[in-house]
């Protein structure tokens, strides 16, 4: 019997401790919807988030919604889905929304208007790669960064404007020494209706360059002119 009964406890111990590690996995359960034929169907699924990588030829990506918040990929039953439209940029890729048809739509651009750098200095090295709408909304001036350096780099963009008016552009991209990364200037569909802006024609801005953990060490680009 008293073999039985500890045999017993270390049977409930170790459900016990496959319990907590069930918790810790972090599946969360959401519902998604998806278009099914001629009709939309709500399925519940679970997200398995496991530090999910992604790397280009060796160079990490870092996926990012339209606001700049970094998304991570995610696993359901044993498939991997990724940000469509961080995967995109990283390939050169542009990518649209179309609300209504559900449609993501890639392209490959305009090839006369990708390619061009537009700034290479102090080891950093920025590629213009041409102008894409947003997948909710606006247009991105896609780039290719590259850090030849020894020094991790934040690069910014200001005095930013659409098709000469003043208008907000957003870009924040952190690249370490020895690293690249693709990535946008983000003109919101708020702000560019805003400034009765339907589609960019052109764009101003500079580069704010600056060292990534203390800010020191700024330096500003000239006005770049790009035209789509």
């Amino acid at each position: 019997m008293t073999g039985q009964k500890r045999e017993g406890k270390m049977r409930k111990g170790n459900s016990m401790k496959w319990f907590a590690l069930g918790v810790a996995t972090s599946l969360l359960v959401v519902s998604l919807s998806v278009p099914a034929l001629a009709s939309t169907v709500t399925r519940t699924a679970q997200l398995a988030y496991n530090n999910i990588k992604i790397t280009l030829n060796g160079n990490t990506v870092t996926p990012k919604d339209t606001a700049g918040n970094t998304v991570e990929p995610f696993i359901i039953n044993g498939t991997t889905y990724l940000p469509v439209r961080a995967v995109a940029s990283a390939l050169g890729v542009n990518v649209g929304w179309d609300a209504s048809t559900n449609t993501v739509q890639l392209s490959t651009g305009n090839a006369s208007a990708t390619g061009s750098v537009i700034y290479d200095q102090g080891g950093v090295k920025i590629t213009y790669l041409g102008i894409a709408s947003m997948e909710y909304g606006g247009e991105e001036v896609k780039l290719f960064i590259q850090n030849a350096s020894n020094t991790d780099y934040t690069i910014q963009a200001a005095d930013t404007s659409v098709n000469g008016i003043m208008t907000e552009g957003m870009l924040s991209c952190d690249v370490m020494a020895g690293k690249s990364a693709y990535d946008s200037i983000e003109f919101d569909d708020y702000y560019l209706k805003k400034s009765n802006i339907t589609s960019i024609s052109s764009a101003e801005f500079r580069f704010r360059i600056f060292e990534k953990d203390d800010w020191s060490d700024t330096t500003d680009s000239s006005i770049i002119t790009i035209t789509k």
